[in-house]
């Protein structure tokens, strides 16, 4: 407190500064006027001149940190403004001052709860509509398992990639609401690498042979300690950028995905690779922001930038380091990076 009132005092310094100039003038008045009670009188004047400024410097202390109160408290809780009682700490020209900030505050805290409101209503919405197309889909899933015989091999494909379109949509918007809710339901638990790679490319089995990939499945029987759902997301989204982005003079689209340990031996690496149009060096440092497309190849076209963001996203909180690997030019590869877990 002491610091905070000498750096008050030397913010006002100006008025000691008056004060004493002032001081010396009466000085000079008193040696002239009374020579013989000089000592005494100039006693009794720097004695009071102090008095007054100390008292003086006090209230307006006092005053200011009271405003400042008001100020911080305001700025920690903007509820306050719809409080006038804010105001009270205020008089004269500061008053009216803070009356149009509180007005202004009042206006942008009203819109600013009307527009959390919307955005929460619109976001409830969506996922409540996520949920919902479930239904249907789960309809044409099982017509197209049980009357596949009755389409032409062209109808099927078509179906079976609206179907999966369809599906990846749906499960990316239920995962980015997830993400921005408070509390998430994941469930960590010691799962199997090759278990939750056989599962997400057995989702995209239709998509993958009628594009003709070569599936290597190389992944060892290695356990991480994950939420099995999340997992299975980000390496399907993985699977699916590979086959968006198949390079069309390829004779043959491959795709591979392997385990290994880091070179420190506490990590257990998870490799996606393909062979497909890659990403150019220059657009690797922005893959995994919101809404990055890339540049303008006839292949990115319908891309909408969420997927990757969202493996990123929903990576930090499974503690998952999620990378590419520089050196692998033919195509594009993910590199999942799980810490150890002890038997």
């Amino acid at each position: 407190m002491l610091k905070k009132l000498l750096h008050y005092c030397y913010n006002h310094s100006i008025w000691l500064a008056l004060l004493v100039c002032t001081d010396f003038l009466f000085i000079i008045f008193l040696w002239l006027l009374s020579p013989g009670k000089f000592l005494i009188l100039l006693g009794a004047m720097l004695f009071v001149s102090f008095l007054m400024f100390s008292i003086a410097l006090w209230i307006a202390y006092s005053s200011d940190s009271k405003k400042e109160k008001a100020y911080m408290e305001l700025l920690e809780n903007r509820e306050l403004a719809e409080d006038e009682s804010f105001l009270t700490a205020f008089c004269g020209t500061d008053y009216t001052i803070a009356q149009a900030l509180v007005k202004r505050l009042q206006s942008e805290y009203r819109e600013n709860k009307k527009q959390k409101s919307d955005i929460q209503e619109y976001e409830d919405y969506m996922e409540t509509w996520a949920h919902e197309v479930k239904t249907p889909l789960a309809l044409m899933t099982f017509v197209l398992d049980n009357r596949k015989e009755e389409m032409s091999t062209g109808v099927f494909h078509k179906l079976e990639y609206a179907r999966s379109q369809l599906q990846e949509d749906i499960d990316q918007v239920l995962y980015y609401a997830g993400l921005k809710a408070v509390h998430s339901d994941f469930l960590f638990e010691k799962v199997s690498l090759r278990d939750c790679c056989t599962e997400a490319l057995s989702e995209y089995r239709a998509l993958l042979d009628e594009a003709g990939f070569l599936i290597q499945n190389e992944t060892e029987d290695i356990g991480v300690l994950s939420d099995r759902k999340g997992l299975i997301f980000i390496i399907g989204q993985a699977v699916s950028n590979s086959i968006k982005y198949a390079d069309p003079e390829k004779e043959k689209n491959t795709l591979k995905l392997y385990t290994e340990w880091a070179p420190s031996g506490n990590e257990t690496m998870l490799h996606i690779r393909d062979n497909g149009i890659g990403v150019p060096e220059y657009d690797i440092p922005f893959i995994f922001d919101k809404g990055f497309t890339g540049g303008n190849l006839r292949q990115r076209k319908k891309a909408t930038g969420m997927g990757l963001y969202l493996v990123r996203e929903l990576a930090k909180r499974l503690k998952i380091r999620v990378g590419t690997n520089p050196e692998y030019k033919t195509g594009f590869e993910l590199v999942l990076t799980f810490p150890r877990v002890s038997k």
